[in-house]
């Protein structure tokens, strides 16, 4: 390959993803993998988390939405008359207008995730557009175009803050607070990022970030009855989905640290706690911002950042793992010398990223009634790999940190 030498990691990451695409595909042509669902497991619900948000957005049901993405959602709903949303999200995707929108948001996103990779990452045009191609690829991706979930738009505003963030122009600055803020407009916790500004102590920017958040929060629900109503209604509905969860021994396509100790309590016989559930995700909150704060290098702090927006919230899909591909373009274009641990993530993000472990698990291996994958089952544990070694190393520069510190302040106190 001609950018080998240039970026061994790049070069890895596309032979690696594209050769998995190649073993997917004859796992379909074998009949180990579902042509039509690769990771879900039901040809019929393709593409539901377009049109169950636009349905629930029609007609006034239940939604896990904040009210920024349902006013999108509301928008695209004015393309159907009555009669046909009328008939559900399923009759919403069989119409002519739901096949095209469908087509629409698919291809102006994959459009707009080009257009600001090819704006961040670095190398030789060709190198580029290939890394584009394998990343497009690779599993977790692979199952968000399956899915069709709002989390790719949410990647899109990730990008978008990366993207413009140390930009020279103020306004444009400002639009990278925009695109952050209207991410955790979207989904809360992108604004798990906000530890990247408190760690350049960009004190400004995060009050300008909070500023921008609120009023992406608010502004919106007063579309749909107001703050208070809007909230109250979007935190019970989220109580409802979560105890729904929780009668299952970790439920199929999620990948969730508290989803994931669910499964492994299920596989032991275990009953799960609600208090055992926060237990696992508050920890995980707490260690992972706490090492992300210190880690030495950048690209850490993103994948503990997107390992935080992965791991903690406990309606977690395994789409979530795209957002932790700013982390991984930041180690492949990283100039300083990989070190051991470095490759040692690179190695786990392989993991996550390659879409070979198709098959489906025997149903005695899971309790809920969606099924567990080979895919979701290796890449929950990599993840959670990833995140504590990330942690780990963030802790020991933590502790180097405060050791320098207090030389120096010995140092200080033996001149005075």
């Amino acid at each position: 390959m001609w950018f080998y030498k240039k970026n061994t990691m790049s070069f890895l990451f596309c032979v690696v993803v594209l050769t998995g695409v190649l073993a997917a595909g004859a796992g379909v042509l074998l009949g180990t993998a579902n042509p039509y669902c690769l990771f879900y497991g039901n040809k019929w619900d393709m593409g539901m988390d377009f049109f169950n948000p636009i349905y629930a957005a029609l007609s006034g049901t239940a939604s896990l939405y904040p009210p920024l993405p349902m006013a999108f959602y509301n928008a695209i709903g004015l393309c159907f008359p009555p009669e046909i949303w009328q008939g559900g999200a399923v009759t919403l995707r069989a119409s002519w207008q739901g096949t095209g929108l469908y087509a629409l948001y698919q291809i102006a996103g994959i459009y707009l995730f080009c257009a600001l990779v090819l704006g961040i990452k670095k190398g030789e045009k060709k190198e580029r557009a290939l890394f584009l191609t394998a990343a497009l690829f690779s599993a977790p991706f692979l199952f968000q175009f399956e899915r069709a979930n709002f989390i790719f738009p949410v990647l899109l505003l990730i990008l978008g803050f990366l993207r413009w963030k140390d930009s020279p122009l103020p306004w444009v600055r400002h639009l990278a607070l925009i695109c952050l803020a209207a991410a955790g407009a979207c989904k809360i916790y992108p604004l798990a990022l906000g530890i990247i500004l408190v760690r350049e102590r960009r004190w400004k920017d995060i009050l300008m970030l909070g500023v921008y958040t609120a009023a992406l929060l608010l502004l919106p629900s007063f579309l749909y009855g107001g703050p208070e109503a809007v909230y109250h209604r979007l935190w019970r509905n989220m109580q409802l989905h979560l105890n729904y969860l929780r009668r299952f021994g970790g439920f199929g396509y999620e990948v969730s640290a508290p989803n994931t100790f669910m499964l492994v309590s299920y596989w032991l016989g275990k009953p799960v706690s609600l208090a055992g559930i926060h237990a696992v995700s508050y920890s995980v909150l707490g260690v992972g911002a706490l090492a992300a704060w210190f880690s030495k290098k950048t690209w850490r702090a993103w994948a503990l950042a997107g390992c935080l927006m992965a791991l903690v919230p406990q309606m977690s899909g395994f789409y979530a793992l795209i957002l932790l591909f700013p982390a991984f373009v930041l180690l492949v274009d990283e100039a300083d010398k990989k070190s051991p641990l470095d490759w040692f993530c690179f190695a786990l993000f392989l993991i996550i990223w390659l879409p070979v472990w198709l098959f489906a698990l025997p149903k005695s291996w899971y309790a809920g009634n969606v099924a567990l994958f080979g895919e979701t089952l290796v890449c929950r544990f990599a993840v959670l790999v990833l995140f504590a070694v990330l942690c780990a190393a963030g802790l020991v520069d933590a502790a180097r940190r405060v050791l320098a510190w207090v030389c120096q302040k010995g140092r200080l106190s033996k001149k005075v």
